[in-house]
C-alpha cells in the first residue's frame, strides 16, 4: 500500500559565509496527503451454525426482524439496549440477549457494562446447564454453542484476554469439535500470546474436506501462521472441488494484499514445477488481475489456463475476465460479460455478491444494497459479504455510522481475518476520525500478525498525525527491524527524527535523521520522496545550495504519468524554490550584508 505523507516545517536559523538563512514563520506546520486506496467493510444480519454448519434452532436465534436489531443496525443503541432488555425480562432464561447487550456495550466502548451483562449471560448459562434444569436445557442445548462463542468473542473485543482463553478452553471441553469456536479461539490464543496453542487448533482443525469452502478457509489458517506450502495443497484440493468456489479467490486476495511477492514467488514456483497445471495459472491471473498495471499479465495467465482446462470454472473465469477487461480500460467489454453473469445469477450467492460490487462500483447504491443482502441471505457465513462490500455502499449512501455493527458481525465469523481488522481500524482512521479506536483494531490486527512490518507502519502514520513523534519513532524502529529493507520505513523515521528536534528546539537527532535518510537513499534510489527529502536535508542544515538542488532536479526527474499530482506539486515546488535561490545566489547581485530568504520546504514521511 503506497503512501505519501508530506509535512511542511521551517528549520530556525542557520548560517554559513556567504548566505544567512533566516527563519520565517509559518502558518501552517503540517499537511498530510493521503494515497491510500481503502476497502471498507461490512457484515449483516447474524445467523448461528451448529457443528458442520447445520443451521441452529432459527426460532430462538433469528433475531433479524425484531426491533432490538433494527436499532442495533440503524446505530441507534440505546433503543436497542432497551428493547433487548425487555426480551431478557421476558425470557430472562435465555442467555443470549444479555450476551446481545453485552454486544452492543462493546461496540460503544462502555466495557464496564458489557462485562457485567457478561457475567449474566454466563450465569444465566450455567444455571441452564446444571442440576435441575436439565430438562430446560435440552430447548436451550441447540443455542449454547453459539451463546458460549459469543460470551467468548465478545471478551475478546473487551480485550479480557485471559478470562476469554480460561471460558473458552471449558467450551471446547464441550464442544472440541464446532469449528465456529475453534476459529474464535485461534485469536484468542494469539492475544494471550500462546501461538503454539493457536497452530495446534489450526493443525487439528477438523475441516470437511468435502467442503470447498471449508477447505480454502483452512488453507487460509495455514497460511496464517506460516504453513505455505501445505496451505496452497489445501487450497488446490478446495478449487478441484470447486473450480467456481469464491472463496479460494477471496484467499489469494487476502493474503496477496500483504504478502504478494510471497505469493507469486510460491505459486510461480509450482507453475514452473507442473506447467500442466491450470489451477496456478488461474491463481496467478486472479492476483495480476487486481492491478491495472498487471492485466496484461492476467490475460495472458487466464489464456494458458483456458487451454489447459476447458472447465475452469465458468463464473470466476466471467469474473477475472470482467476485472481485466475494466483494468485494460475496455468499460463495454465488461459490463458486457457482467450483465449476462447477473441476469443467471439464480440464487448464487457469489454472483449476487458479484453483481453487488458492480453495482457499487456503477454508483447504482440502492440496487448494490439489494444484491448484497440477497447473497447474504443465500450464505449467511460469507464474510466477505460482511467484510468487503456492505459498508462501502452505506459509506457511499453516507450512512457510515451504520458500519459499526456490520463490522463487529463480519470479525465475528471470521476473527482471525487479518483483513476485516485492518479495514475496521481503517474505517475509524480515515471516516470516523476516531484514532484511538482505530489503533485499538490496529493491536488486533499486530496480534494476529506480530511480524508484519507494514501494520505497524500504519500505526505509526496514527502517531505522526497527532505528532506523537516519540511513540512514531518506537514504532517505525520495529518495522525496520522485522524488515530493514523497505526505504520508507527510513525516510518516514529520518523525517520523525527532524520532527523531534523541532519540537524540542535542539539539533540532538540531525546525525540519525540523515543516516536513516541516507540509508532510505541507499535501498531505493529511484524514490522521489527520498530523493526531494535529500534536496530539503542539504539546504536546511548544511545550506549547500547546488547539492540541494542536484538532489531536487533528480527528484524532478523521477516523476512518471502516475505520480500522484500533489506529490508531483510539491517536488515541482520545492525545485523551483531551489532554483531561485540558486540563480540569486550564483548571479552575483548579492554582497556581504545581504540575505537570502530560504522559503518552506516539503518533506514527505
Amino acid at each position: 500500500m503506497g503512501m505519501g505523507r508530506i509535512i511542511l516545517f521551517f528549520y530556525r536559523r542557520f548560517s554559513r559565509g556567504e548566505i544567512n538563512v533566516k527563519k520565517v514563520k509559518m502558518s501552517k506546520l503540517m499537511q498530510f496527503i493521503y494515497l491510500l486506496l481503502l476497502t471498507f467493510s461490512a457484515s449483516l444480519i447474524f445467523y448461528g451454525f451448529d457443528n458442520g454448519g447445520i443451521m441452529r434452532k432459527k426460532e430462538v436465534l433469528s433475531i433479524a426482524n425484531n426491533q432490538a436489531e433494527e436499532y442495533f443496525y440503524d446505530g441507534k443503541y440505546e433503543e436497542a439496549i432497551k428493547e433487548y432488555k425487555k426480551l431478557l425480562a421476558e425470557k430472562p432464561d435465555n442467555p443470549m440477549w444479555a450476551v446481545k447487550i453485552a454486544e452492543i456495550y462493546s461496540v460503544q466502548r462502555n466495557l464496564e457494562d458489557s462485562n457485567q451483562y457478561l457475567e449474566k449471560a454466563k450465569k444465566i448459562r450455567e444455571e441452564n446447564l446444571t442440576g435441575d434444569a436439565e430438562e430446560k436445557y435440552e430447548s436451550y442445548k441447540a443455542i449454547d454453542a453459539q451463546v458460549a462463542d459469543y460470551i467468548v468473542f465478545t471478551e475478546l473485543m473487551n480485550k479480557n484476554y485471559e478470562e476469554a482463553m480460561n471460558y473458552g478452553e471449558n467450551v471446547l471441553k464441550l464442544y472440541k469439535n464446532d469449528k465456529k469456536i475453534i476459529r474464535t479461539m485461534i485469536p484468542v490464543y494469539m492475544a494471550n500470546n500462546r501461538y503454539d496453542l493457536a497452530k495446534e487448533l489450526v493443525t487439528s482443525y477438523p475441516v470437511d474436506r468435502t467442503s470447498s469452502y471449508e477447505l480454502a478457509q483452512f488453507s487460509y489458517l495455514n497460511m496464517l501462521i506460516d504453513n505455505w506450502d501445505y496451505g496452497l495443497s489445501v487450497l488446490k484440493a478446495s478449487w478441484y472441488q470447486d473450480k467456481d468456489e469464491v472463496k479460494v479467490y477471496d484467499v489469494l486476495a487476502s493474503i496477496s494484499k500483504y504478502n504478494q511477492d510471497i505469493l507469486i514467488e510460491k505459486i510461480t514456483k509450482l507453475s514452473e514445477a507442473h506447467p500442466q497445471e491450470a489451477a496456478y495459472k488461474m491463481w496467478l491471473s486472479k492476483i495480476y488481475s487486481m492491478r491495472p498495471e498487471t492485466a496484461a499479465k492476467a490475460q495472458e495467465h487466464l489464456d494458458q489456463a483456458e487451454k489447459l482446462d476447458s472447465e475452469v470454472g465458468e463464473v470466476q473465469k466471467t469474473i477475472l475476465q470482467a476485472r481485466i477487461h475494466q483494468n485494460s480500460n475496455k468499460i463495454e467489454e465488461a459490463d458486457e460479460l457482467m450483465n449476462k453473469l447477473i441476469e443467471e445469477a439464480g440464487d448464487d450467492y457469489r454472483i449476487l455478491h458479484t453483481a453487488g460490487l458492480f453495482y457499487y462500483e456503477k454508483g447504482q447504491y440502492d440496487k448494490a444494497l439489494e444484491y448484497c443482502k440477497n447473497s447474504i441471505f443465500q450464505n449467511r457465513e460469507y464474510a466477505d459479504n460482511y467484510g468487503f462490500l456492505m459498508t462501502d455502499i452505506l459509506k457511499a449512501m453516507e450512512k457510515s455510522d451504520e458500519g459499526e455493527p456490520y463490522f463487529r458481525t463480519a470479525l465475528y465469523y471470521e476473527p482471525f481475518n487479518y483483513n476485516i481488522l485492518q479495514t475496521i481500524a481503517e474505517y475509524y482512521w480515515l471516516t470516523a476520525k476516531d484514532d484511538a479506536k482505530a489503533l485499538e483494531y490496529f493491536n488486533f490486527f499486530e496480534i494476529i500478525r506480530p511480524r508484519d512490518s507494514e501494520i505497524k507502519y500504519l500505526t505509526a502514520q496514527i502517531y505522526l498525525t497527532n505528532q506523537n513523534w516519540e511513540e512514531a519513532a518506537n514504532v517505525l524502529k520495529k518495522c525496520i527491524e522485522i524488515n530493514p529493507n523497505i526505504a520508507r520505513y527510513h525516510r518516514s523515521l529520518a523525517t520523525i527524527y527532524l520532527k523531534m528536534d523541532e519540537a524540542s528546539g535542539t539539533s540532538t537527532m540531525n546525525k540519525e535523521a540523515f543516516a536513516e535518510m541516507s540509508k532510505a537513499y541507499e535501498l531505493d534510489k529511484s524514490d522521489i520522496l527520498t530523493v526531494n527529502n535529500l534536496g530539503c536535508y542539504h539546504i536546511a542544515f548544511n545550506v549547500e545550495i547546488a547539492k540541494s538542488r542536484n538532489y531536487f532536479i533528480e527528484a524532478k526527474k523521477g516523476i512518471k504519468d502516475n505520480t500522484d499530482e500533489n506529490v508531483k506539486k510539491t517536488i515541482l515546488d520545492n525545485y523551483n524554490k531551489i532554483d531561485e535561490i540558486y540563480r540569486k545566489y550564483n548571479a552575483g547581485t548579492t554582497n556581504d550584508n545581504e540575505t537570502i530568504t530560504v522559503p518552506e520546504f516539503a518533506l514527505f514521511y
